[in-house]
């Protein structure tokens, strides 16, 4: 049951991959500029018209668009979203960085929120926030793995220690 069918139909133009009797599938519907992809017969994930990716949800949540991870778990926590980094070493993490457009054009990194393995022996890891002041990105605050918070230090000893820069 696998084959490649190309329709163009006064409802259904544009094409259609598909492996097995409602497996996955692939496809594009020319008159809405939609490309779907689908796992077991439903929607999974879906390339809209103006360029965002919705994953698990079939309209933008938002105005600005981008990427939209949807998901329906009623009474649960789920993980929608998972950034990860393959590497074993300690210092190795992943980040989310929030950039956008300077007014010479240029691309510049606002913020970016990391996530660092501090001991991969024993599973520890730190939250960091930084920020770009002055033109320069740097941590300003942290949680550690004792869920100390450090705001101006990258070393907390209490539950909330705040350090000032020059002190």
């Amino acid at each position: 049951n696998q084959f490649i069918l190309l329709k163009n139909s006064t409802t259904n133009d544009g094409f259609y991959f598909k492996a097995g009797s409602g497996a996955s599938s692939i496809q594009a519907a020319g008159g809405s500029n939609v490309l779907n992809f689908f796992t077991s017969g439903n929607e999974r994930m879906r390339l809209d018209a103006s360029g965002n990716v919705l994953v698990g949800g079939t309209t933008v949540a938002t105005s600005s668009g981008g990427l939209n991870v949807e998901v329906s778990s009623s009474g649960s926590t789920v993980s929608p979203l998972t950034l990860q980094n393959q590497s074993t070493g300690n210092g190795s993490g992943v980040y989310l960085t929030f950039r956008g457009q300077r007014n010479t054009g240029a691309q510049a990194d606002y913020t970016y929120i990391q996530s660092v393995a501090d001991d991969t022996t024993a599973g520890n890891g730190s939250l960091r926030f930084h920020t770009n002041g002055s033109g320069t990105i740097a941590e300003r605050m942290r949680i550690d793995s004792s869920g100390n918070v450090g705001i101006g230090t990258a070393a907390p000893n209490a539950t909330l220690t705040v350090t000032q820069s020059g002190s």
